[in-house]
């Protein structure tokens, strides 16, 4: 038996690895992070874009501005503007066709609130995907979200 060094032998069993199956390589990242996004929502933590998780990976210090998301693992209305007059009720009802955590929040904010919520149904609810709902009501489209 011949000795070797461990360094050899590890390129020598990379090498055959890629090799014989390339797909493994290259399926390990996006699988890991995928792993790692799943883990992450489970317990509370939300990422915009698989990018933050690598991305935060390389750091050493974190700063989080989402007032309530690190503290009790829910994100909740801190502050909250209103430019027109409408139904709250009408925003509640599409915030509750949602289990997004954000919806969540808005839901329990506007159930603190004292003004009185009526039972609204909506029609066609569909959840556009990372980028909010919409949904009729009464032949008007409600449309909630971000800014795209």
């Amino acid at each position: 038996m011949q000795e070797g060094s461990f360094e050899k032998a590890l390129i020598v069993a990379i090498s055959v690895i890629v090799i014989a199956c390339p797909c493994a390589l290259s399926l390990a990242t996006p699988v890991a992070t995928l792993v790692g996004l799943g883990l992450a929502a489970k317990r509370g933590v939300l990422f915009k874009e698989t990018g933050f998780l690598e991305s935060m990976a390389k750091c050493d210090t974190l700063v989080l501005d989402k007032t309530g998301t690190l503290t009790k693992g829910k994100p909740e209305v801190v502050e909250y503007h209103k430019f027109e007059t409408f139904d709250e009720s009408l925003l509640y009802a599409l915030a509750s066709a949602s289990n997004h955590p954000i919806s969540q929040g808005i839901m329990q904010y506007l159930k603190a609130q004292e003004t009185p919520l009526h039972v609204k149904n909506l029609e066609q609810i569909k959840a556009i995907e990372a980028k909010g709902m919409k949904a009729l009501f009464d032949g008007h489209l409600l449309i909630g979200g971000n800014a795209k």
